[in-house]
């Protein structure tokens, strides 16, 4: 299956069935350890659960706001930069 990028410093991967194929995609990404960020919508509708079910134990950020303030996204680079992140899972409704 071919996946659509687009790359700057990152690179987004986005087509229908990405979650299906999350951990194929950490794995080809030769992720260690990945975050996920998350908000309170995308949890209510079971959108993150999807996630966590293709990578258990990741830790998880979910306090993100519509246009999220820069403390928050401040907060989120701390936990990354605690964890040792070596890629960010993004599950957000945009802004």
């Amino acid at each position: 299956m071919l996946w659509s990028r687009f790359g700057t410093p990152f690179t987004s991967i986005f087509n229908p069935g990405s979650i299906q194929n999350l951990g194929k995609i950490v794995e080809e990404l030769r992720s260690a350890k990945p975050l996920l960020i998350t908000d309170e919508g995308i949890e209510k509708a079971g959108i993150a659960d999807k996630v966590l079910s293709q990578l258990e134990g990741i830790p998880v950020f979910s306090a993100i706001e519509p246009n999220p303030r820069h403390s928050t996204v401040d907060r989120a680079g701390e936990l990354a930069r605690e964890q040792n992140s070596d890629l960010i899972i993004l599950a957000a409704r945009p802004s």
